[in-house]
């Protein structure tokens, strides 16, 4: 009866990981960052495509807690972190100004990590 329960224990603890790392895989985390659920808020941001009003400005620094010698560094010592942040940086150049209009830095580095669907939707509506 012991093997049994330590069996779906072991089970149990098996599938819960599997689980969790699927999850994990859905988002977009920068390299070494490890997915904390009790930090992680979601949040549907898909509902400023329809918001008329354009407030934000369309010039941003999406890589503002960066200098260039941050970057400089972190392309000679960890280019694994460094090519992640440069194709953020390209993914939020490439945006339509009007998907620049709508969102604010913050908002489209949540949707950049966390919410492939959107991040996919605006950069379609971008070729459009």
């Amino acid at each position: 009866m012991k093997k049994l329960i330590t069996l779906f224990t072991m089970l149990f603890i098996l599938i819960s990981s599997i689980a969790f790392s699927q999850q994990a895989k859905e988002f977009n985390l920068p390299p070494r960052t490890k997915f904390m659920p009790k930090l992680y808020q979601e949040i549907d941001y898909s509902y400023k495509l329809n918001d008329l009003s354009l407030n934000e400005a369309v010039t941003k620094n999406f890589l503002n807690k960066f200098t260039e010698t941050d970057l400089d560094k972190l392309k000679m010592n960890d280019n694994v972190t460094y090519n992640y942040y440069k194709a953020a940086q390209n993914y939020f150049r490439s945006l339509s100004d009007t998907v620049k209009k709508k969102f604010t830095v913050e908002e489209l580095w949540h949707v950049y990590i966390y919410d492939q669907k959107l991040k996919n939707k605006l950069k379609i509506i971008n070729e459009q």
